[in-house]
């Protein structure tokens, strides 16, 4: 094998990790401790692993691949990615840019617990539900790291290649973060179906029977990213899962048939407020998406909808009877619901909440109801 190179990912393009960079820590040390883990640690950790798990790592990547192109592997290229908020990402490229696998590590007690929850979730739904605008799933290990034995959480999936991650530059229109290229404009037709798909994607999450779905993602964090401006269809995809399961409270007193109709309907309202909320360029001040993404995301998880009722043989009625329960609310009784969801992301720390709770004293609850009768009067 040859030898492994230790790159980074920035905007202009991918770049040799200088030697003062890699002997920095991969996170700050606790106070007192007179060790770090270094970038190199980490670096040298992940091409060690990647050795020895090869065999069973090529074997997932080229299920549906190119067997001959796993024989003739021999480069290993480590990139990191981002540090985000809870993990740090990279990927390893096998042999130029055709095989590329992305590894995800996670230090503290709780970011290693969070992250095997993450790839739980994942496994479960791409395996068992079959979504597949998720990547799939490889393996996860908890390791050892540093001359202190800290542990490390390594989990590694497909990389999602040729998706970017994306944020709102306007209210109206996204930017892509495509290394090489730094921030691309998407233009506001693209910007709605992107809304369009990621509200799809979401509505085919949820379980009629158990009541669960995806949950707790992001637009600040990146979670959701999108094909290339080259493409002709808007296509996304959800790089992380950190919640699958039902929230709601309220909706969990119910009965069967009830309990699938509020369960729905607090999905609904919650995904119209998160899939607003973003930081202008990824790092600016929040911003909030305009009307029109708003009314492709209404009308893209009526769309999801549709398909998950008629692929579980939900009678239609039963559709009927939901997007009337969508029409039956006021102003007021929109508000109440909303801080209720706004409680249950607070039990579960989300960082924005903060921000969702401002939205709230505007106008946005009216607007949403206005949006709903207006996409399902018809």
């Amino acid at each position: 094998m040859n030898p492994v190179r230790y790159l980074f990912s920035t905007p202009e393009g991918i770049i040799v990790a200088p030697s003062a960079l890699l002997n920095r820590p991969l996170v700050e040390p606790c106070k007192g401790a007179h060790h770090a883990i270094t970038l190199k640690d980490y670096f040298c950790l992940l091409a060690d692993f990647f050795k020895e798990k090869r065999t069973i790592l090529l074997s997932n990547h080229n299920r549906n691949g190119d067997q001959h192109h796993a024989k003739n592997f021999n480069d290993l290229d480590i990139i990191s990615e981002k540090t985000g908020s809870f993990y740090q990402i990279a990927r390893c490229v096998l042999k130029g840019e055709k095989g590329q696998i992305q590894f995800c590590a996670a230090t503290s007690i709780s970011q290693r617990k969070l992250l095997y929850r993450d790839f739980k979730n994942l496994r479960l739904l791409y395996h068992e539900k079959g979504l597949d605008f998720l990547p799939r799933p490889y393996l996860t290990e908890d390791l050892t790291i540093g001359k202190k034995g800290e542990r490390l959480r390594i989990a590694v999936s497909e990389w999602l290649d040729g998706y970017w991650e994306w944020h709102l530059k306007t209210k109206e229109e996204a930017e892509l973060w495509i290394p090489g290229k730094g921030t691309v404009r998407t233009g506001k037709k693209r910007c709605l179906e992107l809304f369009y798909a990621i509200c799809l994607e979401l509505a085919l999450s949820f379980d009629p029977v158990d009541c669960r779905h995806v949950w707790l993602w992001s637009n600040c964090s990146g979670d959701f990213v999108v094909n290339g401006p080259e493409n002709t269809k808007t296509e996304t995809k959800l790089t992380t899962v950190r919640y699958y399961g039902n929230p709601w409270q309220f909706a969990l007193l119910k009965g069967p048939r009830e309990r699938m109709f509020f369960t729905l309907f607090y999905f609904f309202l919650d995904t119209c407020l998160t899939i607003r909320i973003d930081r202008r360029s990824g790092t600016g001040k929040y911003i909030f998406a305009g009307r029109n993404p708003l009314k492709h995301a209404v009308s893209g998880f009526l769309a999801g909808l549709k398909v998950l009722f008629k692929k579980n043989k939900i009678r239609t009625q039963d559709l009927e009877q939901f997007i009337d329960l969508l029409k039956g609310w006021d102003e007021t009784a929109l508000s109440s619901i909303y801080h209720d969801i706004i409680r249950a992301h607070k039990r579960l720390l989300r960082a924005d909440v903060s921000v969702m709770g401002k939205t709230l004293e505007g106008t946005y609850p009216s607007a949403c109801r206005y949006l709903v009768q207006m996409r399902t009067s018809s």
